[in-house]
């Protein structure tokens, strides 16, 4: 079960993502934390899905209807959620 979540990668976009998105992701990376990465991914409301295309491999959570933040999983033995981008998504 995975517990671990790395969000070195994403520091600098977080202080221009809008706070009340910023609380919202540290919500999630906490209930990895605490209840592990498969069952925060049951949650529906985090909207938990895997990319496609030039993407495939990575997987992403909406934060809002706009916004999302894109992870992958990484490690041979232990493995941890490595976040690699948050940003507003256009459509």
């Amino acid at each position: 079960m995975i517990h671990q979540v790395d969000i070195q990668a994403v520091e600098k976009e977080l202080l221009k993502t809008p706070k009340a998105l910023v609380i919202k992701f540290q919500k999630w990376v906490d209930d990895i934390e605490k209840y592990g990465l498969e069952e925060v991914r049951r949650v529906r409301g985090w909207h938990d899905h895997a990319l496609k295309g030039g993407r495939a491999g990575q997987r992403a959570i909406y934060l809002n209807k706009q916004w999302r933040a894109v992870y992958v999983i990484e490690g041979a033995g232990v493995k941890i959620v490595r976040v690699i981008e948050v940003h507003s998504h256009a459509y």
